[in-house]
């Protein structure tokens, strides 16, 4: 069974740091998320002492991401206020059933969904089949919602961001986004790509466009 250790640690420069034991982490990485959180991932058989040596190694590296990642949050766009409870109704009425929609049209089974109020991403899936979805999903374009949502249910099938991921992303949302009839959805894809480089796989797009709004 695959577990996932965490330990959390206070660093003089980064605030609380999270030191993560991944089974299915094949390198070890330091990351810095959009909310200015740093994380050390390490294989499992790497002990939390050496993601500490990891991010003492980094550490001009990772202060130089975050002055970026400070820059690019500034130019985001802010979600507008809104009352949480009101926003987890409206979430808790409509992301469970648009998900269960998209997963009966391509055949994905998860085991339950829960909806939260997550400050650090967008969604999760388990390795019990389990989805998170993050209630803030409500306030984003909705081709970049049911992008986190389709992202999610192809976790299903690979638990990484490996090739084989992201080539069954990729061809699930082309799929499903062709499918739409809504002009105003079609209108929203159509902005949402013309932001993005030229080139860049749907997914990509969909990405950048949730990178404009921060959790925060």
């Amino acid at each position: 069974m695959f577990k996932v250790k965490e330990k959390t640690v206070s660093d003089s420069d980064f605030g609380e740091v999270t030191l993560r034991k991944n089974p299915r982490c094949r390198r070890p990485s330091v990351k810095v998320s959009p909310n200015l959180k740093v994380t050390v991932t390490v294989p499992s058989l790497f002990s939390f002492r050496y993601a500490l040596s990891l991010l003492d190694r980094y550490r001009e590296r990772v202060k130089s991401f975050l002055e970026k990642q400070k820059k690019k949050n500034a130019a985001r766009e802010p979600l507008p206020e809104i009352d949480i409870e009101k926003l987890r109704k409206e979430a808790k009425e409509f992301l469970p059933a648009r998900l269960a929609s998209i997963a009966g049209r391509y055949g994905f089974v998860y085991s339950g969904v829960s909806i939260k109020n997550n400050k650090s991403n967008w969604g999760s899936c388990s390795a019990k089949k389990h989805i998170n979805l993050n209630l803030n999903l409500m306030r984003v374009p909705s081709p970049a919602r049911d992008y986190v949502l389709v992202h999610e249910l192809c976790h299903l099938r690979y638990m990484n961001h490996g090739p084989e991921f992201h080539s069954l992303l990729e061809k699930t949302l082309v799929d499903f986004y062709s499918s739409i009839e809504d002009e105003a959805y079609i209108e929203s894809i159509a902005a949402i790509r013309s932001s993005a480089p030229s080139g860049a796989p749907v997914h990509r797009a969909m990405q950048l466009c949730l990178r404009r709004f921060p959790l925060r």
